[in-house]
């Protein structure tokens, strides 16, 4: 997963999310980030990251500058998720989004992520309740692994 940052003037970032289309057949509909699994092809998380953040949104890799990995996150189905945390100055008008997996490209202001301002809400897991932190951005709902990965990240 790439925790995209759009550089604006520095006080006023922007964080890069993804809509899902209904036709994926993970997590459909979820906002998210770019990225997804790693393929025999990938060195490492960054370039697994670099390179679905190239085939869901159009971004040449050499437009990203990496910064870091964030805290890693465990999944529900017992995986582990490698956060990259990255910069881009590529314009949001560039962006081309995969019509297939991206239904709409979200750029949040940072600010609005604050862990102060994450509420929490509990839902149903195959018969275990499970409890997820919460973010509202406008329409959009940011929850489950997406809102567990900005609320860890310690580069607030």
């Amino acid at each position: 997963m790439l925790m995209l940052f759009l550089q604006n003037d520095g006080k006023h970032d922007e964080v890069v999310l993804i809509k899902r289309t209904d036709k994926v057949p993970t997590h459909p509909g979820q906002i998210a980030f770019a990225g997804g699994a790693a393929e025999s092809t990938d060195a490492d998380p960054i370039a697994t990251a670099l390179r679905e953040t190239e085939e869901e949104l159009g971004i040449p890799q050499n437009e990203v500058k990496i910064i870091g990995m964030t805290p890693h996150v465990p999944s529900l189905d017992g995986g582990i998720i490698v956060p990259v945390a990255a910069t881009t100055m590529f314009p949001r008008e560039k962006f081309v989004a995969d019509q297939f997996e991206v239904a709409e490209v979200i750029c949040a202001p940072w600010l609005e992520l604050r862990q102060e301002v994450a509420s929490s809400f509990q839902f149903d897991r195959f018969g275990k309740t499970v409890t997820s932190r919460l973010f509202t951005l406008g329409e959009h709902r940011v929850w489950g692994l997406t809102a567990e990965m900005i609320f860890r990240a310690n580069f607030r």
